[in-house]
């Protein structure tokens, strides 16, 4: 196996644990909290996002620098401590007008708590970042999945017992101690925390344009919360929220396994002076089989997904989550875009390209969302495409590849879509195009729908065939592995 490969199995063996447990906690909260107090939750969770995003600036410079030194560490450590100290305390002092602008006491020391789970990070994320470089990703996925465990179980426990939309935050907060200590515990090399600035100039130099792409994102993604919360209050948050959540079941099922890898892998590659052209697009052609079928799958059985994730309480969402289901088809390289240009050193490019596309999507998602929920899913069907399209011309300046190739590169991910697609949607077309469907008949068609992908996958030669009979041959040797040896008297 490969050292790609293993790293591949590691963080998708951690991603698909975390998932299981993170639908676990939404099916539950989902159930037991109000929609307002779910709009709430996510309020605070997405300020807290942004607020770490900011902070975890040094981090992609730890994997992605050239010739790292125990200097660079420590002085990564160093940026990351004061950041993070800052942040916390610019959050402590602002709950307070932010719960009075919201007309919301609770929201004070809500905000607060998350501002304390801040604190922990610089002491987990150097060590996050080494792992990942190092291709550690063992270690790297037992910490992931020990900080999802504990949040799951403080924040069920929490709610269970009445705290609310505080339990995340105090689970954030227990999350990220866990994280630390797990952290420090499996590598220690205390002196990666004794503090030094030396290099902190070319850190943050870094850091400012990788991290301003991630801060712009996440902005862009906390704008629809503060408006719906301004018009329509945290229910409507609560309702978008979930839809959100139902629309990224495919990515997180079927590809987030990748994005811990993609990164180190080209990066190594640049750095030994390779031409990221032939993996670039070989991961389109990979991503996109993968991507468009289940996308365009949830979008047929968005009824039955929603009744299974958040419960029948929650129907109302339904159409949201297809439009978003729609939109989100064209993000597909999203996972290539960012490493590509981090891999290649082009962070001003990484920057310049949310500078353009943002300052649209914030205009048309922010008058959008004035307007109510469908509105605003109706939006992303014009600002996903945007940021995608942006996103591949600034690539196309560093990874030498002209958009025949690209296109040639997905050509057979749109029949594989078609194949796995055609079964369900016949049914659908034949029930009178009625979505509304009980869940064994929506496993049935998914059932149909995984079916009609492997004959997708077969009859277009697609390069994925070759991973599938890889894998394939290595669960049979494995099987022929465990079988206990003839005896001897049987044996010619």
């Amino acid at each position: 196996m490969t050292g790609i490969r293993r790293a591949l199995l590691f963080t998708s063996a951690e991603r698909y644990l975390n998932l299981a447990v993170n639908f676990g906690l939404i099916a539950v909260v989902s159930r037991l909290l109000s929609p307002a107090e779910i709009g709430v939750a996510a309020f605070g969770v997405t300020i807290w996002a942004l607020a770490e995003t900011f902070r975890d600036v040094p981090s992609s410079y730890l994997v992605q620098q050239e010739d790292l030194s125990k200097t660079d560490v420590r002085t990564a450590f160093t940026v990351m401590f004061l950041i993070s100290v800052a942040l916390a305390a610019a959050l402590i002092l602002a709950a307070g007008w932010i719960a009075t602008q919201y007309n919301d006491p609770k929201l004070a020391p809500y905000l607060q708590v998350f501002a304390l789970a801040l604190l922990p990070g610089p002491f987990e994320r150097p060590i996050m970042a080494l792992f990942r470089r190092n291709f550690s990703f063992g270690k790297f996925a037992l910490i992931n999945v020990t900080t999802v465990l504990v949040n799951a179980v403080v924040t069920i426990g929490l709610v269970t017992l009445g705290f609310s939309y505080m339990s995340f935050a105090w689970a954030a907060l227990a999350g990220a101690l866990s994280a630390a200590a797990l952290a420090l515990y499996l590598r220690r090399d205390f002196w990666m925390f004794s503090p030094h600035l030396g290099h902190w100039r070319r850190a943050l130099r870094f850091g400012a344009y990788s991290s301003g792409f991630a801060l712009l994102n996440q902005l862009s993604e906390l704008l629809p919360y503060l408006v719906l919360s301004r018009f329509f209050r945290f229910e409507a948050v609560g309702f978008y929220n979930r839809a959100l959540l139902v629309s990224q079941i495919p990515n997180k099922l079927l590809l987030s396994g990748l994005g811990p890898v993609v990164l180190p892998v080209l990066a190594a590659k640049a750095r030994l002076g390779r031409d990221l052209k032939a993996p670039f697009l070989l991961g389109v052609s990979y991503i996109s089989a993968v991507h468009w079928p289940a996308f365009v799958l949830l979008a047929l059985l968005a009824h039955p997904a929603v009744e299974i994730l958040v419960g029948s309480q929650w129907f109302s969402i339904v159409p949201l989550v297809q439009i978003m289901a729609v939109a989100t088809l064209f993000t597909f390289c999203g996972i290539l875009n960012y490493p590509a240009l981090m891999a290649v050193g082009a962070l001003r490019d990484l920057l310049l390209s949310s500078l353009i596309a943002m300052p649209v999507v914030v205009i048309i998602n922010g008058v959008a969302a004035t307007f109510g929920l469908m509105p605003l899913a109706l939006s992303l069907l014009v600002t996903l495409p945007l940021q995608s399209i942006v996103a591949l011309c600034f690539v196309r300046r560093h990874v030498q590849f002209s958009w025949s190739e690209f296109a040639a590169a997905t050509v057979k991910s749109l029949v594989i879509t078609a194949f796995s697609a055609a079964l369900p949607a016949a049914q659908i077309f034949l029930a009178g195009m009625r979505f509304e469907m009980s869940i064994p008949r929506g496993i049935v068609l998914g059932c149909l729908a995984i079916l009609g992908w492997l004959a997708g996958v077969w009859l277009t030669r697609h390069p994925l065939r070759d991973e599938l009979l890889m894998l394939f041959g290595a669960l049979r040797g494995a099987r022929g592995a465990r079988k206990p040896p003839l005896p001897a008297e049987t044996r010619t």
